[in-house]
């Protein structure tokens, strides 16, 4: 649905020239949710902006179902970018606009009949939730409610993408959650294809079937969200976790056994102690579903050398590793 070739983009000229992104492949699949994460300054927002047209990248190509659709001259770009909808940080609404008049809006700029206009933007407004307030301004809006009209908004055109730029930074758990369960409706309900340019990793474990870490203009690793999360190997698998606290040790030696199979039994830990004739102290954990999929790790104290560990945990599907050096994702409680 979504392909960039050989992608790259520098800003200046010269000395002063930046390369902002390099040789950026991607493909994103028809109907399918995908984040693309990492740091500030990795080029997300740029990749972003050359996805939706916004941007022409210095070399290479953005296609749209299996068609060119960057480099083209200013009109037929502008006819493209009709197929993308963007969700921007904030909403980025009007202020002195209703709810209703910002959804029309990119209907006004085509120069749809004026019917089709207030039409679609009553129906739009509907689908999020939000005709009892269409007539009211942003001001007077809430944060979730100024996002759902920036959704309807980015709809107005009805585009086979949408793209989100940090869509649900600076919202609340609560409010957040009801975004992204909107967008998930609109995905099955539509077929929208949604890409997610965000940092927030709960955000990409809650929504997303594939995530894309990019570092230094450049892609790092992608996969699967839910392969990513089974894989010990995983630097982007690990970010994923969820923070946990865990208590510290009691004197024995004290592992990260990591889930690395769909196949885990549940009473994994009895079985272990059963095998090796030894306790298991449970110390922490952050185990959840994701994708249908238990994945996660958890931190156990027992008297059993890494090697004899692992050959009891491997064929229950879980991975052991040292605690000496606690993962990124973990910290230990005082």
């Amino acid at each position: 649905m979504i392909e960039a070739r050989s992608l790259s983009q520098v800003f200046g000229v010269g000395e002063h020239a930046h390369q902002v992104l390099t040789d950026i492949n991607l493909f994103v699949e028809r109907a399918s949710i995908t984040a693309i994460v990492g740091p500030s300054g990795a080029g997300k927002s740029t990749l972003a902006r050359c996805i939706n047209l916004l941007q022409q990248p210095t070399s290479g190509e953005i296609l749209l179902d299996g068609v060119v659709a960057s480099g083209l001259s200013d009109r037929a770009t502008s006819k493209q970018r009709r197929a993308i909808g963007t969700i921007f940080q904030g909403s980025s609404l009007l202020r002195r606009r209703t709810a209703l008049q910002n959804v029309m809006l990119p209907m006004q700029m085509a120069g749809l009949p004026a019917s089709v206009q207030r039409e679609r933007a009553a129906a739009l407004l509907e689908r999020v939730h939000l005709t009892a307030r269409m007539n009211a301004y942003p001001a007077q809006l809430s944060g979730g409610q100024q996002q759902r009209v920036g959704i309807a908004r980015a709809l107005a055109l009805e585009p086979k993408i949408l793209l989100a730029d940090e869509a649900t930074t600076g919202l609340d758990p609560t409010t957040r959650s009801s975004i992204l369960d909107l967008l998930r409706e609109l995905r099955a309900e539509m077929g929208l294809t949604i890409v997610l340019i965000t940092h927030e990793m709960d955000v990409v474990r809650e929504i997303a079937d594939h995530v894309v870490m990019m570092a230094q203009g450049q892609i790092i690793e992608r996969g699967g969200t839910g392969d990513l999360l089974l894989d010990p190997e995983s630097s982007l698998g690990r970010e994923l976790f969820v923070p946990r606290q865990v208590a510290a040790g009691s004197g024995i030696r004290t592992y990260t056994v990591r889930y690395a199979s769909t196949e885990v039994p549940t009473d994994w830990m009895s079985q272990l102690s059963e095998h090796v004739g030894a306790t298991v102290a449970f110390q922490g954990a952050s185990v959840e579903e994701v994708d249908g999929r238990t994945v996660g790790y958890v931190v156990i104290g027992i008297d059993l050398g890494l090697e004899a560990l692992s050959d009891a945990l491997e064929p229950l599907g879980l991975r052991a590793e040292p605690r000496d050096t606690p993962p990124n994702d973990e910290r230990s409680a005082a």
